[in-house]
């Protein structure tokens, strides 16, 4: 990479340093923002029974022009469902980080989404009082 000269000694930019400049110029990230189906509180007495700890999916789509075939809300909701789909027991994910990665470079844009948590589904539990506690009066 560098310079060249031409027929007069005259120091002229190659060609691999104008592309790579150009391409510089055309790159880009972006943020997006989407929506999960549900969020809820999480109760210590609620039980649940774990059917696989740190359990992680992700869905990655290629687009010309920045068109993308599905909307993020609905990936997010794909990713959702293949976190699900590991276990046919699950309904539930437990401390789910997700992460949206996008890049582009010209015309060709890419996007991922990854989620991680607990997959889980609910349990029964009974709460019995301990010997010495006043449970109410």
């Amino acid at each position: 990479m560098g310079c060249l000269r031409d027929e007069r000694g005259r120091r002229r930019p190659s060609l691999r340093l104008i592309l790579l400049a150009a391409t510089s110029l055309l790159a880009g990230c972006a943020r997006m923002t989407g929506t999960l189906p549900r969020v809820a509180a999480d109760d210590p007495r609620d039980g649940f029974k774990l059917l696989r700890p740190h359990a992680r999916a992700e869905r990655c789509e290629g687009a010309l022009f920045g068109t993308f075939s599905t909307s993020e809300s609905d990936a997010l909701a794909a990713v959702f469902r293949d976190l699900l789909a590991l276990d046919e027991e699950a309904t539930m994910v437990r401390g789910a980080r997700v992460e949206w990665t996008a890049w582009s470079i010209g015309v060709y844009g890419r996007r991922c989404i990854e989620m991680e948590g607990d997959v889980v589904r609910p349990a029964a539990t009974v709460l019995l009082p301990m010997a010495g506690e006043h449970v109410g009066h």
